[in-house]
């Protein structure tokens, strides 16, 4: 039996946990440089973690492997932090003794060392005892984790690794802690073959000199000056090369304790150091030009220790009331990380948010943020349709409750003048008036920047049309309160005008709801007619939403029912829209309301609401978060 997807992620999970964790490698590897390499690998070894963290190189007696590592562990609770050089080591074989990464032997540069053994690479955290063992029994309590880049190759390409690697350096800039990585491996491996080609030309000296010595001995003695010059000649440049070689020693020396005591200095501030809170600001973001007088201003606060208090300074005045509210710290147990999420009121023009907070050491840090704001009209239109009560058609019980509620809200949440809302209900909502309303009323007065609602609650119905661009053989209609049945052509308001009347409205933010239907099916808001049910294409939704800046919401899909419900006293559609703009949709909880996030709260509501048989429908889109609220 096939084993479930949540149990196979627990087994991987736990796999990890046990071996350590294979890490994203450099990015950009150009192929030219990598094919010189035997392998490459970027792995985090975990101090908290079993003792051998395993790879996938397997190396071969003589490789040379060169090690990158960054990073910190602790060894154990309450003891210092150390980096890789002091605490990292690897094996190469299970019965080879473990040796630190960062020490140079078998004649090469430091950052390198000449594989003495083959078999698989393994790397671990560890305490050293007596400079003798490696204790392991204590990993369970520890923490941190070692960044390590791992690459082999061939000893008898030793000369190209600095080129190779600085290669690499330079296709991958972003990759700051590997490029002073490769900026020190270039820097020490020049000691090592200036070192190696003095050592290789005072070895050819010396061969050099025994031949002139043979060739004084094996020929006539009458002519020995020029041999004797000759041979002066070669010890002079021997004694050179020999002092080259010693002041290369020497600076190599000096060199390696300059390194070792700016690391040992690192170390030991790193131990000492107390850290000051980290501030991270998730929103606004530096630069942001906010639509609405109120901002939400989210992010979190954490700290090695304890956090004291968090403070929130506006436009350069401390927000007391904010700061006390909304960062109160207990004084028995000061928490290590405080999440804020506050509603700040913008002036006119630039604003400074600044998030400043200290630690239980006093150690202060602050996160400034900068956004602008910009009173302007009230440029929102809307248009809100509602029809119980048909002339000509079955009545409805809820629509016109249903445009009542989102008239409301776009009055007294969003605040939208009274005079950009336009309200039709049962009789008003005739044809002519609604093409009035919708193609000259909108078509004068919105502009570009300006933002259009339509929302329409009432029939919808279908007609026979075998010029319909839709491929279903069939036009739809939103029926207005003098829809006549016998003759929706003249009577109603087809698709195709819907869409006309859209590229007439000069506004690139337009949204149109619809909480209505037109399968023709019996319980909803649509009408059948000659008694048969509608097989309707949903290419008609995205005719009308093919504009620049058009979102369409409808109720349900297209031979789907939309339902009206008693309990509810509205339509099951408009009844979720509303409590989504009225907080519920807000799941990021930044006090904005956006048309996505009302799509994906309805989505989900009106299915569960309607046993699956009515789904929310979304076509098109627009540039940028398109808001439809904002949570007081």
């Amino acid at each position: 039996m096939r084993k479930p997807i949540n149990v196979i992620i627990i087994y991987v999970f736990i796999l990890l946990i046990i071996y350590g964790c294979a890490t994203a490698p450099l990015k950009n590897q150009p192929q030219q440089t990598m094919q010189h390499f035997k392998y490459y690998e970027r792995i985090t070894v975990f101090g908290s973690r079993p003792p051998w963290t395993k790879t996938n190189i397997i190396a071969q007696k003589g490789d040379i492997i060169i090690f990158f590592a960054s990073g910190e562990v602790s060894v154990s609770p309450n003891r210092p932090m150390y980096s890789a050089w002091q605490r990292l080591v690897f094996r190469i074989g299970k019965n080879m003794f473990p040796q630190p990464i960062y020490s140079s032997y078998m004649d090469t540069f430091d950052f390198a060392v000449v594989a003495e053994d083959s078999g698989k690479l393994e790397l671990a955290v560890h305490e050293w005892r007596n400079h003798e063992k490696i204790n392991y029994d204590w990993y369970q309590n520890n923490t941190g984790s070692f960044l390590v880049d791992i690459f082999v190759i061939d000893k008898n390409k030793e000369e190209i690794v600095p080129d190779l690697l600085n290669d690499l350096a330079q296709s991958n800039p972003q990759d700051h802690v590997f490029k002073n990585n490769v900026e020190k491996f270039i820097r020490q491996s020049k000691f090592y073959f200036a070192a190696k080609k003095t050592k290789k030309e005072i070895t050819e000296t010396k061969e050099e000199i025994l031949k002139i010595a043979e060739k004084f001995e094996s020929e006539d003695k009458s002519d020995i000056s020029s041999a004797q010059n000759e041979l002066e000649i070669m010890k002079v440049k021997l004694a050179q090369l020999t002092e080259q070689l010693e002041e290369l020693d020497k600076l190599k020396k000096e060199y390696e304790a300059k390194e070792f005591r700016e690391k040992d200095l690192l170390a030991k501030l790193e131990q000492s150091r107390q850290r000051p809170p980290i501030v991270f600001i998730g929103s606004p973001k530096t630069g942001l030009k906010a639509e609405y007088k109120k901002i939400s201003l989210y992010g979190v606060v954490e700290d090695d220790k304890a956090i004291e208090k968090v403070e929130f300074i506006i436009n350069g005045v401390l927000d007391e009331k904010i700061s006390q509210r909304g960062i109160f710290i207990s004084q028995q147990e000061k928490p290590k990380r405080i999440e804020f999420n506050e509603k700040i009121a913008l002036k006119n023009g630039e604003n400074t948010l600044l998030v400043k907070a200290t630690d239980s050491d006093g150690f202060t840090s602050e996160k400034e943020v900068v956004v602008s704001y910009t009173e302007t009209r009230k440029n929102i239109w809307a248009v809100v349709i509602g029809i119980n009560n048909y002339q000509n058609v079955r009545h409805l019980k809820y629509a016109t409750k249903d445009a009542k509620a989102f008239y409301n809200y776009l009055l007294k949440t969003i605040r939208i003048p009274a005079e950009n809302v336009s309200l039709l209900l049962n009789n008003q909502a005739h044809l002519y008036k609604i093409r009035s309303v919708l193609g000259t009323h909108l078509k004068r007065n919105a502009g570009k920047d300006d933002m259009v609602m339509i929302f329409f609650a009432g029939h919808g119905a279908t007609e026979e049309d075998s010029m319909s661009p839709d491929g279903d053989g069939l036009e739809k209609y939103i029926l207005p309160y003098d829809a006549d049945l016998k003759n929706l052509y003249a009577s109603a308001l087809p698709m195709s005008e819907i869409s006309k009347i859209f590229s007439r409205i000069y506004s690139e933010r337009l949204i149109f709801i619809a909480d209505a239907c037109y399968s023709g099916a019996s319980g909803g808001r649509t009408i059948g007619i000659n008694g048969k049910r509608a097989n309707i294409s949903d290419a008609f939704i995205d005719r009308i939403s093919s504009g620049k800046g058009r979102v369409i919401i409808t109720a349900s899909g297209a031979n789907e029912v939309s339902v009206e419900h008693d309990e509810l006293k509205h339509g099951v559609f408009t009844y979720y829209m509303l409590e989504a703009l009225k907080g519920k949709a807000d799941m990021d909880k930044d006090g904005i309301i956006t048309v996505d996030e009302v799509y994906n709260y309805v989505s989900i509501k009106v299915p569960l609401a309607t046993g699956q048989s009515q789904h929310p429908v979304k076509k098109g889109a627009v540039e940028g978060q398109l808001i439809m609220g904002i949570v007081e």
